[in-house]
């Protein structure tokens, strides 16, 4: 019986003991700023026992510490910072403590190597074995939640400038605009320092304070499936400014996801990891502090930054690493030596995930837009500043998750995301919108609507696709305004009804003029689009134009925005063409979509060629050719916004094409013959070599063919010339004609691991390139200058990009030889001398 009592008596009790033994324990709550920005610091060690047992801040600044009595002191180390001590009082138990560090400058110095075993170097190591266990993308699936913010504004040179000293890697650009307090600065120096400037600066200092200039949030779910499978959605979206948006960006489009693959990807730029294989010949590693977490393991915080002289694109930062797993629980980097239109600086902070597995939290992302600061008019001058915040949440660890969820659209913005309600909103937000963010959402919405931003967005989002609105039609700006060296310049205009007749049909026509050969050029079509998720397209067109003797090409979607297509303005031999398609287009299966046509085409050559064949002269030729274009890109992933418009996010993998042809005698085709070509592509980096391009072609033809269906060179020579990648520089247009060929075009870009002097980083670019092929029975074709090249052609060059960068604009030259079997017998007519031209969006 006493035994009964006991139990019932412990059960009745043990709340109110654990109650009175939670009342006991003491929790501190605080944030950590700088002194002088008051900008929070993220990943500040706090020591508060004898034994090292200790926490860091979070990425916001903020940290919590709970003990059974008040600790009797809180030393706090941070790399670039002053060591300090606080003693907290029991007042602070009642309140958020806001405890302020001093920067401390530091030199950097050449790095002098010392006899010894550097102990960061066998955390890295232990760290790099450990990388497959503790990177989240190893795992067999995961999904989870997270609630995207940015927003940017401008932020005075004088103020970024503190915060951008050298060997500040460490700290994020994270400004609160809430007054003196906030900046370091009283009431009385704001009052002596506002006397000294006009009333403009007064104003842009009040709105700079009152709100942002742009502001953006989302919340999207994310589902993985090992290896490298994604179905993203965005669910809720809102952008200051625009009610109908069809665009967002999330911190995995700027980072990347986890800090475990070989090279980082920042702004789609790739750096060296300093967690990686070797990375100890060329990191400078030191073991700036540890301490015992409050679980009892060891963390370990290590800052790097390359070697001075080795010439990589390298980070500097620091990294926690936790002795549990040895996996990173914190990391902050940016580029070593910035270079592009941008700067970013990024932060990544890994939870424990289920007891089980290392798993990112939080990304933070600071961006600087353009090396040179903005002039306001003002006497002060600001800086254009991005910061961007992403939390995880319902992170879930190796779910059941179906294969059919999976496709090559990766990333969806639902219909409904721009119409979500607040309350929605609030399950997601970790930190409540500031007066601030409300007041530019305010403000910025009001403006859209006056200034209507949802219909210059539709502007840009047309003219991506490679038009311009106007009303009920759609131009082809290209087709404005166009050369190539057979017809000169070649003024004209193509239409196409736009979105607002029909989503689904289209019909539209072209006319152009030729002023070198003074001809007109004229055409029309229709498309209808028969199934959405399919993408089959039905195309019907008419034509009477000019196509290249001999030329070849491969499905393309979209606008071509590769230096290939500079090759047209070199083109000098023509045919006149007069040319009925129709044509269905389709998404076959995943990673693979194809074209299949049907087309008659009357071909008059633009010179005295004849073919001989069969008995017969012919200077006229009439073909009807059925067949089938295919494009196979393994894993490429899409973006697909709610107007149903799909934007390619590349692949990693290689690109292949194949066309098949095959002429008919059906609608007076006067020759059977079947026309076989494919090329694959690739592009990949390798470890601080750089970048390296390579694309192979071949084709083969039915023999005893007119011209018009074999295969000219791909020769792009017109002395002093745009270079246009994967085209033989030192070939003249039609040089060789081929009923079978093969070409091998190879480029490695060094980017500026060659030579970089600093703002002065030219990319050093080698390109070889060869080719074979036959002609099988070359008396056939009269009247023209013949050439086969059966034992091979080979030049190589050297190219110099972005000598010049303005804006988004890089120039370059570069020169190119042509040697071996078919080498001219004046050495200067073996050289060809280019202008190169490449957009840096990095």
């Amino acid at each position: 019986m006493n035994r009964v009592l006991i139990v019932i008596a412990t059960f009745l009790f043990l709340p109110f003991w654990q109650a009175v033994d939670a009342s006991a324990d003491i929790r501190l709550n605080g944030r950590v700023v700088d002194d002088v920005t008051g900008e929070p610091l993220a990943f500040v060690n706090i020591v508060y026992t004898d034994r090292g047992t200790g926490t860091t801040t979070g990425i916001d600044g903020g940290f919590s510490i709970t003990t059974g009595s008040l600790p009797g002191f809180l030393r706090l180390s941070y790399v670039g910072y002053q060591t300090m001590t606080v003693i907290p009082s029991e007042d602070d138990v009642s309140r958020t403590m806001v405890i302020r560090m001093k920067q401390q400058p530091v030199l950097l110095e050449e790095v002098t190597v010392t006899p010894g075993v550097n102990p960061a170097h066998r955390i890295i190591r232990k760290a790099y074995e450990n990388r497959r266990i503790n990177n989240p993308e190893m795992l067999s699936s995961f999904s989870y939640t997270s609630y995207n913010k940015l927003f940017f504004t401008l932020v005075a040179d004088s103020v970024l400038s503190r915060i951008n000293l050298p060997g500040s890697a460490n700290v994020s650009i994270r400004f609160a605009f809430t007054g003196g307090s906030e900046s370091g600065q009283n009431v009385n120096e704001a009052e002596a320092e506002a006397e000294k400037v006009d009333s403009s600066e007064i104003r842009l200092r009040e709105f700079i304070e009152r709100q942002h200039i742009f502001l953006m949030e989302s919340v999207s779910k994310r589902e993985y499936r090992r290896p490298g499978r994604n179905n993203e959605q965005v669910v809720a979206s809102r952008v200051s400014g625009f009610s109908d948006p069809s665009f967002t960006l999330l911190a995995t489009q700027i980072q990347s996801f986890t800090f475990y693959e070989d090279h980082i990807s920042i702004m789609d730029r790739s750096y060296l990891n300093p967690v990686s294989r070797g990375s100890a010949s060329r990191y400078s590693f030191i073991l700036e502090d540890s301490m015992f977490t409050e679980l009892d393991d060891t963390l370990f915080i290590i800052s790097f930054r390359p070697y001075p002289g080795r010439n990589f694109d390298g980070l500097q930062g620091v990294v926690y690493i936790n002795s549990n797993g040895y996996a990173i629980q914190h990391v902050i980097a940016e580029p070593y030596e910035p270079r592009g239109f941008f700067t970013v600086r990024i932060q990544q902070n890994y939870n424990f995930v289920e007891g089980k597995q290392w798993f990112p939290g939080e990304l933070n992302t600071d961006i600087i837009l353009g090396r040179e600061s903005l002039s306001t008019g003002t006497e002060t001058r600001y800086s254009l500043v991005g910061i961007g915040r992403t939390y995880l949440s319902d992170i879930e660890i190796e779910p059941e998750l179906s294969r059919r969820g999976f496709n090559n659209i990766e990333l969806k913005i639902a219909p409904d995301a721009y119409r979500t309600d607040n309350p929605y909103w609030e399950k997601f937000r970790v930190v409540p919108l500031t007066e601030i963010d409300l007041q530019t959402y305010h403000f910025m919405d009001s403006v859209g609507r006056e200034a209507n931003f949802d219909r210059t967005l539709r502007l840009f989002e047309t003219l991506a696709s490679g038009y311009i609105p106007w009303g009920y039609l759609n131009i082809d700006y290209a087709s404005l305004l166009d050369y190539n060296y057979f017809e000169g310049l070649r003024p004209g205009i193509r239409v196409l009804t736009s979105q607002r007749v029909s989503e689904r049909f289209s019909a539209g026509g072209h006319v152009a003029w030729g002023f070198k050969d003074r001809e007109m050029k004229f055409g029309a079509g229709a498309s209808l689009l028969l199934w959405r998720p399919g993408d089959v397209r039905l195309e019907l067109s008419y034509s009477r134009d000019v196509a290249e003797a001999g030329g070849y090409g491969f499905y393309v979607t979209g606008v071509d925005l590769t230096s290939e297509n500079y090759r047209r303005f070199m083109i000098g031999r023509m045919d006149y063409t007069e040319a009925y398609d129709a044509a269905l287009s389709m998404q076959l299966v995943r990673h693979l979509e194809g074209r299949f046509y049907l087309n008659v085409r009357e071909v008059i050559p633009c010179d005295a060629y004849v073919f001989a064949g069969e008995g017969t002269e012919s200077s006229s030729f009439l073909f009807t050719e059925a067949g089938m274009q295919l494009r196979f890109a393994y894993r490429e992933r899409f973006m697909q916004t709610p107007r149903g418009t799909r934007i390619s996010m590349g692949t990693d993998y290689p690109v292949a094409w194949f066309n098949y042809g095959m002429g008919t005698d059906i609608f007076g085709g006067g020759y059977e013959y079947t026309r076989i070509s494919a090329a694959a592509s690739h592009t990949f980096t390798t470890r601080s070599l750089g970048r390296t391009s390579l694309k192979i072609e071949g084709g083969v033809a039915d023999r005893n063919m007119p011209y018009q269906v074999l295969f000219s060179g791909k020769g792009s020579y017109r002395g002093f010339s745009v270079e246009a990648a994967n085209s033989f520089a030192t070939m003249r247009p039609s040089e060789f004609i081929s009923d079978r060929f093969a070409s091998l075009f190879l480029r490695h870009n060094f980017g500026s691991l060659l030579y970089r002097s600093g703002s002065f980083r030219p990319e050093v670019v080698l390109v070889t390139n060869m080719g074979i092929g036959k002609l099988s029975e070359p008396g056939n074709h009269l009247n023209i200058p013949l050439r086969t090249m059966e034992q091979g052609y080979i030049e190589s060059g050297l190219l110099v990009n972005n000598i010049i960068r303005q804006f988004f604009m890089g120039y370059g030259a570069g020169v190119f030889y042509r040697y071996g079997p078919y080498a001219f017998e004046r050495t200067i007519d073996n050289f060809a001398f280019k202008l190169t031209l490449s957009i840096n969006l990095r």
